[in-house]
C-alpha cells in the first residue's frame, strides 16, 4: 500500500504514464515543502544579498517549484525515471509565478483610501486598470515600505511662515524691494541656490545676497526666540513608522544647525538614523540628491522609500529619484503639474499615517 492507493493501482499509472501517482503522504510532503520554502527561502536570499524583490518574485517560485519537483521525483524513483518531474516543475512554477504577480498586482494597484485629499482613481476593476501607481511602477517594485524620508520646514514644524515673513525687512535693510512671486519659488530649495536666484533676478547687485543672507539671520532669531511648533500628526506618523521598524531620514535644504536644533526641541532625534542637510554640499531640489543620499544612508531602495514633502519642488525630486512620495500643502497648493507627480495628496501627516496603517502606500 501507499498512502490509500493499492499496489495495483500504483503499477497501473507507472505503466500509463510513467508517472508514480500522489498519494496522502506524498501530498503532504510536498505542501510541507511549499511551506517551508515561503518561510525559509526569503530569508535564506536575503541573508545572502538578493535583492528582496528579486527573491519574491524571480529566484523564490523558481527555487519552490524546483524542491517540489525533486520532491516528485524521488517518489517517483521507486520506480525508475519518470516524467513526473518535469511535470511537476514546470506546472508548480508557473502556478507560482502567475499567484505572485497577481497579488503584487492588486497589491500595489489598491484604490486610495477616502482619508487622502488626492484620490482620482476609479472604484472596481476600471481602477485597478487605470491605477496611476501601476503605470508608473511594474509589480516588481511593489514591496513593503523600507524607508521614510522627511522634509522639515512646512512639514514636520510649522517654520514657513517664520521664513516668508523673514524677506521683507531683510530685503527692506538693503534698500532692496522684494520682487512679487520671488520667494513662492525658494520653497524646498537650498541657501546656495536661493542665493544664485536673487544674484540673477537683482542683475549681480552686490546688495543682493547680503539682504538673503540677513533674511537668514532674522529667520533664525525668531526661531531660536520662539520656537516652531510641530504640524498636526507628526508624533503619531514617527510612532507608527517606529513600531514597524521602518527607518527614517531627514533631507532638507535647511542648514545642519538648523535641522539639529528643531530635532532636538522636539525631542525627536532619536527617531532618525540620518539626516541630510542645506550645507551638506548636494544640489537642491528639486534635484533628487538629497533623497538618493538620505535612501542610500538608510539602506533602502528608492522605489521602497517614502518622502514625505510640502514643497513642490520636494515632489519634483522624490519623483525624479524614483520614490514614492506623499505631498502634504503648506504655503504653496499642488498644481496639476505636482498632483501627477506625487503618488498621493494628504490633508495632514495623519492622513499618510492612515495610507500606511490601510496598505494604500508603500
Amino acid at each position: 500500500m501507499h498512502g490509500v492507493i493499492t499496489d495495483n493501482r500504483v503499477d497501473e499509472q507507472v505503466g500509463r504514464t510513467g508517472t508514480y501517482p500522489f498519494t496522502f503522504t506524498s501530498s503532504a510532503i510536498i505542501a510541507g515543502a511549499a511551506l517551508l520554502g515561503y518561510l525559509v527561502l526569503p530569508a535564506i536570499l536575503l541573508g545572502a544579498g538578493v535583492e528582496a524583490k528579486t527573491s519574491m518574485l524571480v529566484l523564490g517560485p523558481l527555487l519552490i517549484s524546483g524542491a517540489l519537483a525533486l520532491t516528485r521525483y524521488f517518489l517517483d524513483s521507486r520506480r525508475g525515471p519518470t516524467k513526473g518531474f518535469w511535470m511537476t516543475l514546470v506546472i508548480s512554477l508557473l502556478a507560482l509565478l502567475l499567484v505572485t504577480y497577481l497579488m503584487a498586482f492588486l497589491r500595489y494597484c489598491a484604490v486610495r483610501t477616502p482619508g487622502a485629499v488626492d484620490q482620482r482613481t476609479p472604484h472596481g476593476l476600471p481602477g485597478i486598470l487605470k491605477c496611476q501607481s501601476f503605470a508608473k511602477r511594474s509589480p516588481l517594485e511593489a514591496p513593503m515600505l523600507e524607508a521614510a524620508i522627511f522634509d522639515l520646514d512646512g512639514l514636520m514644524f510649522d517654520t514657513e511662515p517664520i521664513w516668508a515673513s523673514a524677506w521683507e525687512p531683510a530685503f527692506r535693510r538693503y534698500g532692496l524691494e522684494l520682487k512679487p512671486g520671488l520667494v513662492q519659488r525658494f520653497f524646498g530649495m537650498s541657501q546656495h541656490r536661493i542665493e544664485e536666484i536673487v544674484d540673477e533676478e537683482y542683475d549681480h547687485d552686490p546688495r543682493a545676497i547680503p539682504a538673503v543672507r540677513d533674511h537668514v539671520r532674522i529667520g533664525i532669531e525668531e526661531m531660536l526666540a520662539h520656537g516652531a511648533s510641530k504640524k498636526p500628526g507628526l508624533d503619531e506618523l514617527l510612532a507608527f513608522l517606529v513600531e514597524r521598524d521602518i527607518p527614517c531620514a531627514v533631507a532638507s535644504a535647511s542648514p545642519r544647525a538648523i535641522v539639529e536644533t528643531h530635532l532636538r526641541k522636539g525631542e525627536m532625534e532619536k527617531h532618525f538614523s540620518a539626516i541630510i542637510a542645506g550645507d551638506d554640499g548636494l544640489p537642491s531640489k528639486p534635484a533628487p540628491d538629497v533623497f538618493l543620499e538620505a535612501a542610500r544612508r538608510l539602506h533602502a531602495t528608492p522605489a521602497r522609500s517614502l518622502v514625505l514633502e510640502d514643497s513642490p519642488n520636494g515632489i519634483r525630486a522624490a519623483s525624479a529619484g524614483g520614490f514614492l512620495s506623499a505631498m502634504v500643502p503648506d504655503m504653496v497648493a499642488p498644481t496639476p503639474e505636482i498632483r501627477e507627480l506625487a503618488t498621493c495628496v494628504c490633508s495632514s501627516l495623519l492622513d499618510a499615517r492612515d495610507l500606511l496603517a490601510a496598505g494604500k502606500l508603500g
